[in-house]
């Protein structure tokens, strides 16, 4: 492409012309991607500074920032807005908030709008911990309580290792085994048949680390 300039023959400049210009075609899926999101305990231990990018934006109009205390049940801890709106370029992003428990879990809503064209489009980023403390991996709660048809774990970091857990009743029959590969900070298990009144035991080994057991009410 060239663009050329011409004046209209009253002025002092006669023109000029740039040659070189040229257009290139993005390859990549045209939509908000987040390539990074990580945070660290900042000023003392007593606050957690996140920090994410996205590139690119496509009418991406704001950033919800999520935390949760048991991996499972989120809140809004603050709105951020989005400042590329629709570009290519990198952009970055901060935010800082107090933090006096020794665990928390972010994640993040990111929102992208354009009315005018009938757009709309939200999804979450991957679930982050954040421990004072080096983290291992240790069940967190059990619920709900009492237990029928299904089985919940939240845990005191991420699961990232693949997780077996085994149920036992009372008789120590086992009741239902089972491995998922990464469940995260949640571990949710689909029980088989509803798990009649009385006390269960329920066995979890996290990766390598030894079985554990807990126990919980059915019926």
């Amino acid at each position: 492409f060239r663009f050329v300039f011409k004046s209209d023959g009253l002025g002092n400049h006669i023109g000029l012309a740039i040659d070189d210009v040229q257009i290139n075609a993005y390859e990549g899926e045209l939509r908000t991607q987040l390539t990074r999101f990580e945070g660290s305990y900042v000023s003392g231990a007593t606050s957690v500074k996140l920090d994410w990018n996205t590139q690119p934006e496509y009418f991406c109009k704001e950033i919800i920032v999520e935390r949760s205390i048991n991996g499972r049940d989120f809140e809004q801890l603050a709105k951020v807005n989005a400042t590329g709106g629709r570009t290519l370029e990198l952009q970055s992003y901060t935010h800082t908030s107090l933090a006096q428990r020794n665990l928390y879990f972010y994640r993040l809503k990111i929102i992208n709008e354009a009315p005018e064209i009938g757009y709309a489009y939200e999804f979450y980023s991957p679930v982050i911990a954040m421990q004072r403390n080096a983290p291992v991996t240790k069940v967190n709660r059990i619920f709900p309580s009492p237990a029928t048809n299904f089985l919940g774990v939240t845990f005191n970091g991420i699961a990232e290792a693949p997780v077996q857990y085994e149920i036992f009743d009372a008789a120590g029959r086992l009741v239902q085994q089972g491995t998922v590969p990464t469940p995260g900070p949640y571990l949710h298990i689909d029980i088989q048949q509803p798990l009649a009144t009385g006390m269960y035991v329920l066995r979890i080994k996290v990766g390598d680390n030894a079985f554990e057991s807990y126990k919980f009410a059915g019926g």
